[in-house]
This record gives structure tokens, sequence and C-alpha cells, in this order.
């Protein structure tokens, strides 16, 4: 297989169960080169547990199966697999540059954190910095920004400070755990439109979860759908694989064919019951209209 056509991220046969209890059954799937992946599910489907397993937070010897990255068996944490979480991960003693640049210095000198001192590495630093102030500018963060603390900015733009932290290190896999979910609705839109604006320019690859089905069918060049209700025993799977038809240039979310996908995706990870219920109380709906 060629480096072109093999799969950035592939999971092979992942399962993970707590006690009793199994969580992920041979739960597999895989990311290929700029596709911006979205992968949602239920409530308690192991989501979660599955961006621990693939960042490379969980110990190889409480999950079966295996991680690969860029074709090699990837079971812990590294520069190849930056992540991006819901709250975000940003030091307060440096200025907005610096938290952008500060991994990428790590990164090249291979250095601990904790053995950093920014007075032994001048020209390193400066380098970082120099490439910071583009990332900077990708994220819409102004010039003026670039020297203030963390916390005199605010929450919607600390996202993108530690958006911008992640995409400076060119990961082969960007992963990202629902870092609008905590945001309001208008910071929230913005970020999503600037999310995708940037994968189109940095045509990376993303590894996206949320369990908001409109955003990940907005963002989102495929959806997967992780879920435990199906027919082949305890544990959650991938049980809907949908490519997004829509352009990327483009705003899907007036179309019918999008309420129509977003609908799809959510009944495909529905228990019997939950689609029951749902049909029950659509035809109540219809009843009272009537």
């Amino acid at each position: 297989m060629t480096e072109a056509a093999r799969p950035v991220l592939e999971l092979k046969n992942i399962s993970r169960s707590y006690g009793a209890k199994t969580v992920l059954a041979e739960a597999e799937f895989s990311v290929h080169r700029e596709e911006f992946v979205c992968l949602v599910g239920p409530s308690g489907c192991g989501k979660s547990t599955m961006l621990h397993i693939v960042g490379g937070f969980a110990d190889h010897r409480d999950y079966g199966g295996e991680v690969w990255v860029d074709g090699k068996v990837s079971r812990h944490a590294s520069w190849k697999k930056a992540i991006v979480f819901q709250e975000n991960v940003l030091y307060p003693w440096l200025t907005v540059l610096d938290n952008i640049a500060y991994g990428l210095v790590l990164r090249d000198l291979d250095l601990p954190t904790q053995i950093f001192r920014r007075a032994l590495y001048k020209k390193q630093w400066e380098e970082a910095r120099e490439k910071a102030r583009v990332y900077l500018k990708k994220m819409h963060l102004r010039p003026g920004d670039a020297d203030k603390m963390i916390y005199e900015i605010s929450g919607g733009m600390r996202q993108r400070v530690d958006i911008a932290a992640a995409l400076i290190l060119s990961p082969a896999i960007l992963l990202r755990d629902e870092p609008c979910s905590g945001l309001d609705p208008q910071t929230r839109e913005v970020l999503q439109v600037l999310l995708k604006a940037v994968h189109r320019e940095e045509k990376n690859s993303v590894l996206f979860i949320t369990h908001d089905l409109e955003e990940a069918v907005y963002l989102g060049t495929r959806v997967l759908v992780l879920s435990q209700h199906h027919d082949r025993g305890p544990g959650a799977r991938i049980v809907k694989d949908i490519r997004v038809p829509f352009s990327r240039d483009e705003d899907p979310r007036p179309l019918p064919e999008f309420g129509k996908l977003v609908r799809e995706i959510r009944e495909a990870g529905f228990s019997r019951e939950d689609r029951a219920l749902l049909a029950e109380v659509q035809q109540a709906a219809v009843e009272n209209e009537d």
C-alpha cells in the first residue's frame, strides 16, 4: 500500500471492559489523509473511552486491539497525535503567543516539560514564536492578542489558542474532544466556521468527537456512529459510516438534505425503545395538529 493510500489512523478490533461491563466491542474504523471524521453516538457509548485509547492515555494492557498511526502501532501519547480537549489546556504563566509556540519548542528539542528553560534555547524559542504568529493569524486572533495572558482573553479565544497550539505541531492526526461544546451559541458557530475553513486550508487529518449531530454533518467529511444499540452482543461498535455529500465550500445547513442526513445518523444510534418512543411522539404530534 502506498503512503498516500494508507490510513493515517487505523483502529483494529478495539475492545474495552470495566469489570463485567463491556464498553467497546471490536470497534474498527480508519481515518485517511485530509479527512475530517466526526465520531458521534448516544451517551455512554464509549466516545471518551475511544479517544483516550487513540490518544495514548489508556494503558494498552487494559484494552484489546491495536491503534495504528502512519502505518505503525501507536500505544502511547506522541507528537503525531495532537489533541484539543473540551476544556482548554493552556499555561496561565505564558502569553497567548508563547502558549502556541511552547509545544513546538519542546517537540523540536525533544525535551520533557519539566526541564525546559527558555533562556537556554533563545534561538529555537524565537523561531517557534515566528511560526506561532502564522497560526495566531490562521485562528483570526489579532496581533494585539499575542502578548495577552490567558486570563485576559475570552473562553472562545482560549479555545482558538489551544487549537493553534495543536495545529502548529503538524500532527499526523489531530484529535478534538468536543472543543465547541462549552461555548455560547454565537461563539460556537464562529468556531465551527473557523474550524472548517482551517481544514480546507491545512488539509489535515482530523478525528472530531461530538454529541452534536448537526455540528458533525456541518464539519465532517465523514460521520461515524458509535453505538451500543445493535444485535451483535454487548459493547459499542461502529454501526454507521456515512460520507458527507456536501461541498466543503458551501453551508449545507439550510438544505433539506442536511436535516435528512442528521435524522438518519440520529436513528442509527437509537435503541429499539428509543425508535419506538420517537415514532410514538411524532405520531402524537401529527394527530394533535389534525
